[in-house]
């Protein structure tokens, strides 16, 4: 079981993080349990449906990112009615829009010396499975018509195209002064939070809801790891051995800075009532498992919130350089589009109908904004 469950389904249902520009090249949430529709964008793979740079983007490209990125509730009404075919031209219209302009910042990526480690595609793919086991999430991307090739790719150029964002917009920051101010401002909040760690317990859990079925062992051995994180044992190591949540157990079961009622309950009771330093005397049962927990410390200080600050302060100048960047990187890259999906539109960095073709109904279209991680190209 990952934590993303805890911070994400019981995080008082907080909305995902507003996203910037140059994530928007990004292909929408991971959805892993997609309808029987997917298969409605089309079932022919031969065909090359665009060329950037010296790189194809194929037919079977397209259809791969439908299955991976979009959900059942944005597309069912898609493929039915009378308009169908109008609808699944232009929803393979929108998706190609997003591979052209990432394949356009993957070919930039190689001359600015960015690769992507085969190590950091597997992370990530831990990541997507959020604690399930490696068979049962083969099954679900099974169902789902997706391959592991096909979501490997997926994650390697997501990986690719923040390296460049990152890259190309690392100069822009936030001045100190400007932080400092933040800060104050926010100071409040920022005196009540809490940084922690912890090591999850729990031998099974469900993969859709990240709940656990606690046994015995389960008990037995939480209440072992939490004697030995009591006694002086190194927290981090334990964390790396035994935890369950792989979301943070790589780093030691750190979990960050935390605001105040954004954990579960009993976890969040049991942390706060720690002096920083010290180990809860047992394990902390939850819906997520046993937990042993640690209280790093109290009161979130300028300098451990500086970066936090400084990334939300430099969002939108950064936006607006990556924005720059990838309208003059495009306006040099050789882009050609099948005409059976239409034309490259370089104002609009994307792939429309021709002059005099008939548009799909806008009722029908679906929503291309950012659901959450990592956002739907616009």
């Amino acid at each position: 079981m990952s934590l993303r469950p805890i911070r994400y389904r019981l995080r008082a249902r907080c909305a995902g993080t507003t996203a910037t520009l140059h994530r928007l090249l990004l292909a929408g949430v991971l959805v892993l349990a997609l309808p029987g529709c997917a298969g409605g964008l089309g079932t022919y793979f031969a065909p090359t449906a665009a060329v950037v740079g010296g790189a194809k983007i194929s037919e079977e490209d397209v259809v791969a990112q439908f299955r991976i990125t979009q959900s059942n509730q944005q597309f069912q009404s898609l493929f039915q009615g009378p308009n169908a075919a109008l609808n699944r031209l232009d929803t393979k219209r929108q998706i190609l829009s997003i591979l052209v302009r990432q394949q356009a910042v993957v070919e930039q990526a190689r001359h600015m010396g960015i690769s992507v480690a085969d190590k950091d595609v597997q992370a990530a793919i831990d990541n997507d499975r959020q604690g399930a086991t490696r068979a049962a999430f083969a099954k679900v991307l099974e169902k789902a018509g997706v391959t592991m090739a096909d979501l490997a790719k997926f994650e390697r150029v997501k990986l690719a195209v923040n390296a460049v964002s990152d890259k190309v917009t690392k100069s822009i920051n936030a001045s100190p002064e400007q932080i400092a101010a933040a800060y104050q401002s926010n100071k409040a909040s920022y005196d009540a939070q809490y940084h922690a760690a912890h090591i999850l317990i729990c031998g099974h859990s469900d993969p859709s809801t990240g709940e656990c079925t606690t046994t015995p062992a389960d008990l037995e051995l939480a209440r072992s790891v939490d004697e030995r994180a009591q006694a002086g044992n190194d927290f981090g190591e334990l964390a790396r051995q035994y935890s369950s949540d792989g979301a943070s157990k790589a780093r030691g079961g750190d979990l960050g800075w935390q605001a105040p009622k954004t954990l579960v309950p009993a976890f969040e009771d049991a942390a706060l009532a720690l002096q920083p330093g010290h180990v809860t005397s047992q394990p902390v049962q939850t819906p997520f498992g046993y937990h042993v927990i640690k209280l790093i410390a109290r009161g979130r200080s300028l300098a451990d919130a500086s970066d936090e600050i400084n990334s939300r302060l430099a969002q939108a100048p950064r936006s607006q350089a990556f924005s720059t960047w990838l309208r003059q990187t495009m306006a040099r890259t050789p882009i050609r589009v099948n005409p059976k999906f239409g034309e490259f539109d370089a104002r609009a960095l994307a792939v429309v109908a021709p002059p005099g073709a008939e548009p799909a109904p806008s009722p029908s279209r679906p929503a291309t904004g950012p659901p959450s991680r990592p956002p739907t190209g616009q």
